[in-house]
């Protein structure tokens, strides 16, 4: 996600200093950064001399103080670990300048919590970008309670700059929303694969050639405008007792953990891979992926300058 990010801000014209605590992530960065550019080239969304001039803005540094000293603005891109974002931005608090707004890329931590021990509050937001985050176009925006309105405008401003589309929750909301609703698809998902009625090629099939493909132009409350509420009102009554609304996490999911099938990085998980984990068949199962979002990515963006 980092090196992603740091893509973004230099593709909108903004110097971006890029640090790691592994010298070797550092490395393999700026080497994705470089494989990114080469494949948005090869789809005609930038010609070569902007990805070499984009590439160039990103500069690589060793320590967090060399990153944030001179900063406007600065994002974390650590695990999800609560005590490691809360001494981070403890830090980074300290080390960089006091005008500078600090934003964290969490996707299920809240920002009062990550921020206890910072003092400026007022400084702090959450941006949740999508994996990879130079494609995916939306970016959520979450202020909290004491994040400054100015710092809330001047991020969603920065967000378009880079050619996202901004969403800004009002209030902070665990998971915020496409996480949320998402975490609602997977439970049915996994409920309906639990009891056997399909199998999960078919369920993704089913899912990409109907849903999918919808919300890829219209959303699901447009959807239910062409479809009009009173139908919807009908298929909510009669659905919604049926739906699974467990809050634990699918026994099919755990078991899958526990024998050690994650995945892609395994080389099993719904799907067989064909082998176990290495970087270079992650990094094509990743390029086939890039390349069909790309081009989706073409479409929306044609559709929304109309």
């Amino acid at each position: 996600m980092g090196h992603g990010i740091a893509q973004l801000f230099a593709q909108a014209q903004i110097p971006v200093y890029l640090t790691d605590s592994q010298p070797e992530s550092l490395e393999a960065g700026l080497r994705h950064v470089a494989t990114n550019l080469k494949k948005l080239v090869s789809h005609g969304f930038l010609k070569e001399h902007e990805a070499d001039e984009i590439h160039s803005r990103v500069m690589p540094v060793s320590t967090i103080q060399e990153a944030v000293k001179d900063a406007d603005f600065v994002t974390e891109c650590v695990t999800e670990d609560l005590a490691l974002k809360q001494n981070l931005f403890e830090e980074l608090e300290e080390l960089s300048p006091p005008w500078a707004i600090l934003a964290s890329n969490t996707s299920s931590l809240i920002l009062s919590e990550i921020g206890a021990r910072v003092k400026q509050k007022s400084r702090m937001i959450v941006t949740h970008y999508f994996n990879p985050p130079h494609i995916i176009p939306t970016v959520e925006i979450v202020p909290s309670d004491f994040t400054d309105p100015a710092v809330t405008e001047t991020t969603r401003g920065l967000i378009t700059r880079m050619g996202k589309f901004p969403i800004c929750l009002k209030k902070a909301l665990p998971g915020f929303l496409v996480n949320r609703v998402q975490a609602a698809i997977v439970r049915e998902v996994l409920s309906i694969l639990e009891d056997d009625f399909t199998t999960a090629e078919e369920m993704d099939q089913a899912l990409r050639g109907s849903i999918g493909f919808r919300m890829a132009a219209v959303g699901p409350l447009e959807v239910m405008d062409f479809g009009g509420l009173d139908t919807w009102l009908e298929l909510t009554s009669n659905l919604l007792p049926t739906l699974n609304n467990r809050t634990d996490p699918p026994a099919i999911l755990v078991e899958k953990v526990t024998r050690g099938d994650l995945g892609v990085k395994s080389g099993r998980g719904f799907y067989d891979w064909g082998g176990g984990y290495t970087s270079s068949t992650f990094a094509e199962r990743a390029r086939t992926r890039d390349d069909t979002f790309l081009d989706m990515l073409r479409t929306l963006y044609a559709k929304s300058s109309l």
